[in-house]
């Protein structure tokens, strides 16, 4: 995806390693991450939230474009440019997907954050970023998606509920 950019998705600059290390160089992104303002502002105005909505829609967009299913959409990942736009970050749990690829995840995920699809061996689907992106802009908590999620699948294994 580094050369592949778009306005809503941190970019890479250059990358390279040593014995120990690999080395990332990103875009300079000053002013936080999404989470954190909300906790500092305790509640976005709505013309905020649409306007980043809208700026996380497009970014998935793009993703989904390239046959990139992002599934790891958490305010934690999405960070605020000093300018006020967005950029989502951290492609760690990111999958490139092809027509007959399956969306599968683990028990160490943090169930809140994953997918329906992931419990279930159905053919991977974009909805699920655009599932949790209606979560969070419905004010849904993590708890609330958790407790939705249990009923609507009963797939979902013991190893992979939050305590």
């Amino acid at each position: 995806m580094a050369d592949k950019r778009h306005p809503y998705i941190i970019g890479l600059l250059h990358s390279f390693q040593d014995e120990a290390h690999l080395y990332l160089v990103m875009d300079f992104i000053g002013g936080g991450d999404l989470f954190s303002l909300i906790e500092k502002k305790r509640r976005l105005p709505e013309a905020w939230a649409r306007i980043y909505s809208a700026e996380i829609a497009l970014a998935l967009e793009h993703l989904h474009g390239h046959g990139v299913i992002y599934r790891d959409l958490k305010p934690e990942n999405v960070m605020v440019g000093i300018t006020g736009h967005l950029k989502l970050t951290d492609f760690g749990f990111a999958k490139k997907m092809n027509s007959t690829s399956l969306a599968r995840g683990s028990c160490e995920y943090p169930e809140p954050y994953q997918a329906l699809e992931t419990w279930r061996t159905l053919p991977a689907q974009e909805t699920a970023n655009q599932r949790r992106l209606g979560a969070r802009a419905r004010g849904g908590s993590d708890a609330s998606h958790a407790a939705a999620t249990r009923r609507a699948s009963p797939l979902a294994s013991d190893c992979c509920r939050v305590p």
